[in-house]
């Protein structure tokens, strides 16, 4: 049985569990939102997987990323805006997006409501 005591067993062909308590968190008050660093690091720049809090109100906003960088989105609960280039989508629970992510994209909580959502990052190298 794994346990948060496992963390770091990382042998090739075994699991590794990683604690709440021990996952890397990018906080923002000011924008209203909390990211979860869910991928690996050595992933970082290739596969990117981020488990994101919006509060009421809250804005990730996000400046291009590399050429032919590429995010999808999927909304766990409350909903969400996405402005991607001059593009605006309305997603609700459930809904899954994707979109490029080297133009100014942002997600922002809807209808007033915290939102939680899946978001997976795949640049192009």
């Amino acid at each position: 049985l794994l346990s948060a005591s496992n963390f770091g067993a990382t042998d090739e062909g075994t699991a590794e569990l990683i604690a709440q308590a021990a996952t890397p968190v990018i906080e923002n008050a000011k924008a209203g939102y909390r990211l979860v660093i869910l991928n690996d690091p050595k992933l970082v720049g290739k596969t990117e997987l981020y488990r994101l809090h919006l509060n009421p109100g809250g804005v990730l906003d996000s400046r291009p990323h590399e050429k032919g960088a590429r995010e999808q989105l999927t909304v766990l609960s409350g909903a969400v805006e996405l402005h991607c280039g001059a593009q605006t989508m309305s997603i609700g629970a459930g809904d899954t997006a994707r979109y490029a992510a080297d133009v100014n994209h942002r997600i922002s909580a809807a209808k007033g409501k915290a939102a939680d959502v899946l978001l997976f990052v795949k640049f192009d190298k």
